[in-house]
């Protein structure tokens, strides 16, 4: 298993815009930049050989979002972002460092809090061999 933590406000990934001549261009905006985090804070954090495509991942993310004004009392991120959208955005940022494809994902497990004094606005991402997490496999 390896953890990795990237700092910075989580991004997703959103919905796409057809601009004539066969090509989209993404709606979110910081999106590129974000990935770009994710992937440079991969290659530095990241401490096993990648995984090859046919190895079922088990990975688990914790988002901690910037908190409104509004939210201060709250822990739970319960609102837009979608947390399927910033889920996208990571495993994509992952892609060619941490695996090879991420069809190879069996698991997800995602929790999106409000940041805290103690946790910055960011992500936290842990990626494991599903043999190695036996304890949750639901069969």
């Amino acid at each position: 298993m390896s953890t990795i933590t990237v700092l910075g406000a989580p991004r997703p990934k959103g919905s796409w815009r057809h601009v004539g001549g066969g090509r989209l261009v993404s709606m979110a905006r910081g999106l590129s930049a974000w990935q770009a985090t994710i992937a440079r804070a991969a290659r530095e954090q990241w401490d096993l050989p990648r995984v090859a495509v046919g190895d079922p991942l088990s990975v688990s993310m914790v988002f901690r979002m910037p908190r409104p004004r509004s939210r201060r009392q709250e822990r739970w991120h319960a609102a837009r972002p979608d947390i399927d959208k910033l889920i996208r955005a990571v495993l994509d940022g992952l892609s060619g460092i941490v695996y090879d494809d991420d069809c190879t994902i069996a698991r997800i497990i995602a929790v999106a809090l409000y940041e805290t004094d103690e946790r910055p606005p960011g992500v936290t991402i842990s990626v494991r061999l599903c043999e190695e997490d036996d304890e949750h496999d639901p069969a």
